[in-house]
């Protein structure tokens, strides 16, 4: 960094296939050299800056670097003995602590510059909300921070100081894992020692085609190991210590199922819209035949339940009904305590009877396809098991054209109010 002619210059010499470069920038009266006005790439000792700026005839290369300035040839000596210890053979070596300290700090402003460009790369990239970039906790200015020499001393100091400490904090770390190894060794030949003992009480109880029959399922799915243990603890192969870490194994598997199932099915009603469009006549209705069916986990009065519309038409690489929407809810369920309290070990989205679940699924799975059908044009046909309250929740939907008894459903109905009957005659 120099001055002529009252501006300020940054010169650089570099080196390109054996040939020498002059390189340089000019900043005008900025003193800070942020602001750059102009540059230049010369092979001929920076003779059109000087030429440029009317330099050539007042000012000589010697006098722009400074070289006419004991202080600044002696520093240039040095530096060069330290890169060509042949040249200058008469200039003394500097002492080695001295030498180490002014290679770190070299390394360091390295560091700096390299740090810098990136700053500089994100100030570019948000140049319309520059003024409010803050990394670490630091506003960020384009401009840099102001500090005294002083005050950048120190935190030059600050940062060799944290890095001998993280050397340190790291060397402690490699000698602990040291240590640990022979942990290691003797948890192998324990471990050794526990799959002999598993291995006889296989062999004794006889349960090697059953684990491998679980193990061979595993493999075909390709699933882990968490995921294996999570399905046989939901499932109560494995016992749980409690009720709610049997939810929270619960709650882990089923939770991605139901996603992908709501997912999958929405995927397919997509499709199966884009075939009914197709195939619709101009003028005539656009009808979506579906099928409400609901599903308990157990039994009638169970605590979870799910239910879905099932496309009643034909569709193309589908032997059977596809589910189009998918819906489930559940109870929350509670323990009792020996103070006669009671505590909820399983948050669920519904409270209410088993009828009451049905009728909530059927609200449900009509809110997440509604949106699609009114973007779509399209009615629904649905066949419901004729119950009065879903009629009547139907009978205001404005999508709903017309609505359908499940035959099947009340015949077996009727049938099973027959036998009751006639086995209180009997």
């Amino acid at each position: 960094f120099t001055i002529a002619g009252k501006k300020r210059f940054k010169l650089s010499i570099l080196e390109s296939n054996n040939q020498l470069l002059f390189y340089w920038k000019e900043f005008g009266f900025d003193t800070l050299y942020t602001e750059k006005k102009a540059q230049g790439l010369e092979r001929v000792a920076f003779h059109y800056m000087l030429k440029k700026y009317g330099l050539d005839s007042n000012n000589s290369i010697q006098y722009i670097f400074g070289l006419n300035v004991p202080e600044i040839v002696n520093k240039l000596k040095e530096l060069v003995y330290e890169k060509f210890a042949t040249l200058f053979q008469d200039q003394e070596p500097e002492n080695p602590k001295l030498a180490n300290a002014k290679k770190k700090e070299a390394t360091l402003r390295c560091s700096l510059k390299r740090d810098q460009e990136k700053i500089d790369t994100i100030l570019y990239e948000n140049d319309e909300n520059s003024e409010n970039i803050i990394l670490h906790g630091i506003q960020v200015e384009s401009r840099g921070k102001l500090l005294s020499p002083k005050k950048t001393q120190v935190l030059m100091l600050k940062n060799m100081e944290h890095k001998k400490t993280i050397y340190s904090q790291n060397r402690t770390i490699k000698t602990l894992k040291e240590k640990i190894t022979p942990k290691n060794e003797t948890d192998i030949d324990n471990k050794r020692e526990i799959k002999k003992l598993v291995a006889n009480e296989i062999e004794e109880k006889k349960l090697g085609s059953t684990i491998f029959m679980i193990a061979g399922a595993t493999l075909s799915g390709e699933i882990n190991r968490n995921s294996l243990q999570t399905a046989l603890a939901t499932i109560g192969v494995t016992n749980q210590c409690s009720k709610t870490s049997y939810h929270n194994y619960q709650n882990r598997m089923y939770k991605p199922i139901v996603e992908s199932a709501k997912m999958s099915s929405r995927t397919i009603l997509l499709e199966i819209l884009d075939h009914l469009e197709d195939t619709c006549l101009p003028g005539q209705e656009k009808v979506l035949p579906i099928g409400f069916d609901c599903s308990w986990s157990h039994s009638r009065n169970a605590h979870q339940a799910s239910g879905e519309f099932l496309y009643l038409g034909d569709f193309s690489g589908y032997d059977y009904q596809p589910v189009i929407a998918f819906h489930t809810i559940e109870n929350s369920r509670t323990i009792q305590l020996s103070d006669k309290s009671s505590v909820v070990v399983h948050n669920g989205n519904f409270n209410g009877t088993s009828r009451q679940m049905e009728h909530a699924i059927l609200l449900a799975l009509l809110d997440d396809i509604m949106p699609i059908l009114e973007e779509t044009d399209f009615t629904l046909h649905i066949c419901v098991d004729g119950d009065l309250e879903t009629n009547r929740t139907l009978a205001c939907v404005p999508a709903v054209s017309r609505i359908f008894a499940d035959l099947k459903h009340v015949s077996k109905n009727i049938r099973k109010n027959l036998s009751i009957f006639t086995l209180a005659f009997l």
